[in-house]
């Protein structure tokens, strides 16, 4: 007896909608892999980058409007009224209240135009700042090379867009540091401290930052009477600073 033998048909290619499914089943897990590896690798990396490069920014903007258009006007005797006591006395002073809050009406103004792109940014290590296209704020661009912490390839791959924008206001305020130097002599500091507030965004995540910084605007030296007789031993005060009221 003789066995028939059926000769096996040759399979062709898989039809078309086949190989678009699996084609797309593929794409989807590839995709969704890289943007799980991207939340959790890259991601906190950018937002560390972002929130050291928004310091940058606006600690610039502190020092820049401090000391071009606060520090560099600014007469010290004009600000600091000294108040003449008897010469076994330390003298007092106060602030001059018009020019006090003429000083941090100044400092905020400027501030809240800087960072919200009305005035010129300069770049911070070579990554160019740009006024948000919205108006609202600055925006610079992050390359994803950067993240890698590699000089050769950190100004490399796509630009990750970073944006930031001013909440609230600007607070500012003048402080002052006091050092006693000889015999009813005195060293004064004045300081400008002033507290931003910002809102840093980048794709897919925003965070709220609060930068605070106190740059000197000037210093001045109060020279008292010495008296006829002095004691070595004694322990000094102070002078006593009177705060002016901000103006509303």
């Amino acid at each position: 007896m003789y066995r028939k033998f059926r000769r096996r048909r040759r399979r062709g290619p898989l039809p078309a909608k086949y190989v678009f499914l699996i084609t797309f089943v593929i794409f989807n897990v590839l995709t969704a892999y890289s943007l799980w590896l991207i939340n959790a690798i890259i991601e906190p990396t950018l937002v560390r980058i972002a929130e050291t490069k928004t310091r940058q920014i606006a600690e610039h903007a502190i020092h820049d409007a401090v000391s071009k258009k606060i520090a560099e006007k600014l007469d010290m005797k004009e600000l600091i009224i000294i108040h003449e006591k008897k010469s076994d006395e330390t003298a007092t002073y106060s602030f001059n209240s018009q020019i006090y809050n003429r000083l941090i009406s100044d400092a905020t103004v400027y501030i809240q135009q800087y960072l919200d792109g009305n005035v010129e940014v300069e770049s911070e290590d070579g990554i160019p700042v740009n006024q948000n296209p919205d108006g609202k704020g600055l925006v610079y661009h992050i390359p994803l090379g950067l993240i890698t912490n590699n000089a050769l390839i950190s100004h490399l791959g796509p630009e990750v867009p970073v944006r930031f924008e001013l909440i609230g206001s600007v607070n500012s305020e003048i402080s002052t540091k006091y050092k006693e130097i000889g015999i009813n002599n005195a060293y004064l500091e004045i300081y400008m401290d002033i507290l931003v507030k910002i809102n840093v965004i980048i794709p897919s995540i925003s965070k709220d930052m609060e930068i605070e910084n106190s740059v000197k605007i000037g210093d001045l030296f109060i020279e008292g009477k010495v008296p006829q007789f002095y004691n070595s031993g004694g322990t000094g005060s102070a002078p006593a600073v009177i705060m002016p009221e901000k103006s509303k």
